[in-house]
């Protein structure tokens, strides 16, 4: 028995029965249970754990990221004085998943709320990909706990700890600064409800941006596949993002499925289509997630350079309900039943082989800490 998968499956059926009455916090205890309890599944949670031991036995923190991401390193120490590894992973997650459910319930509504939790669970670059790549799951959650800071800043009267939460963010992983600019987009449209609204209003828009999105996938079969291997070759290896670029992976990096393609352009169709209907906070993270199906759509396959989009995918888990909503206003129920099961169905098919695998430090193997 797979237990990510059945998990998956017993969050399916309860999100669908409790539709009607469905709160977020629901969904996302599925989520808590898988990232809070993990164990056994080799790569870097067993890194992070060699460490945490090592740092909670010597107290000395020995990490190749203390220099220029010290966050994270010394966070480990300060849990070592008194939580072993399992609960160090359980706080973490805690502290990821309520941002998730907070956000989700802040800025989702209607009856479509529920394919959040699912999203995550499925999706490979969310839930999956945290769970292995812990230090940056955390400065996902701090960025998007800026937006919610943002938001909620007037009645905390502590707008500036946004500002806190980002440079923790950027020290965490610094990868975290390709979303400062829509933190940035977001503070101005939590200011002003119209920005943002002059523009992308027209039923030319969705062709347009779906335009440029296969203009970007021509270029990045016919330029960057000469010219993007010489550019990594040659990039300063001390510089973060640089370091996602492998020449042994560079050779096949432009081979990228067709599935993928056009995925990716329904995408950027559908969420520029529903960006007319949407008001200024919600146009913002509609950019994030076009800006993700663009960088899909560029980075796959080239090394671990498309974990950068991590930071953006998460806007997906209110821009998706939202463009469900929209189509059932407009064409029905059923449409908007066939959207659903469009995003699941690619979410599971990229998942699968990952939750079920069982070599190359996939899921297949595991278990719960508790577990004997």
């Amino acid at each position: 028995m797979n237990i990510i998968l059945t998990t998956g499956i017993l969050l399916i059926a309860l999100s669908l029965l409790t539709e009607k009455k469905y709160k977020p916090y629901i969904g996302f205890a599925f989520v808590l249970l898988i990232m809070g309890f993990q164990s056994g599944v080799e790569g870097d949670f067993m890194g992070y754990m060699q460490e945490y031991n090592g740092i909670a036995g010597s107290q000395v923190v020995d990490s190749r990221t203390i220099e220029d991401e010290p966050v994270f390193p010394y966070m480990m120490k300060f849990f070592s004085y008194f939580a072993p590894y399992w609960l160090f992973v359980l706080l973490l997650s805690m502290f990821e998943v309520f941002v998730v459910e907070r956000f989700v319930a802040r800025f989702s509504f209607g009856r479509y709320q529920f394919l959040a939790a699912i999203l995550f669970f499925f999706s490979f670059n969310m839930m999956l990909m945290q769970m292995k790549a812990m230090r940056q799951g955390f400065a996902i959650e701090m960025m998007l706990l800026s937006v919610l800071l943002i938001e909620y800043g007037k009645k905390l009267k502590f707008p500036w700890l946004a500002v806190l939460t980002v440079v923790a963010a950027f020290f965490t992983h610094n990868s975290a600064a390709v979303a400062i600019l829509f933190v940035i987009l977001f503070y101005f449209a939590n200011r002003n409800p119209q920005f943002l609204t002059k523009r992308g209003n027209g039923d030319l828009f969705p062709v347009i941006m779906v335009g440029i999105y296969l203009f970007v996938y021509f270029i990045k079969t016919t330029i960057l596949n000469d010219y993007l291997i010489g550019f990594a070759m040659l990039s300063d290896e001390e510089f973060r993002l640089s370091g996602y670029f492998s020449e042994d992976e560079m050779e096949n990096a432009f081979n990228i499925s067709w599935l993928i393609v056009l995925y990716d352009a329904f995408i950027v169709f559908l969420v520029s289509w529903y960006y007319r209907f949407a008001d200024s906070k919600m146009r913002v993270f509609c950019w994030a997630s076009i800006v993700a199906a663009f960088g899909d759509m560029l980075f796959f396959g080239i090394g671990s350079l498309p974990r950068i989009i991590m930071y953006l995918v998460v806007f997906n888990l209110v821009v998706y309900p939202a463009v469900t909503l929209q189509i059932s206003k407009k064409f029905g129920r059923v449409w908007a039943l066939i959207f659903i099961v469009f995003l699941f169905g690619y979410a599971i098919k990229t998942s699968l082989p990952w939750m079920l695998g069982t070599e190359d430090g996939r899921f297949g193997t595991y278990e719960f800490v508790f577990m004997p």
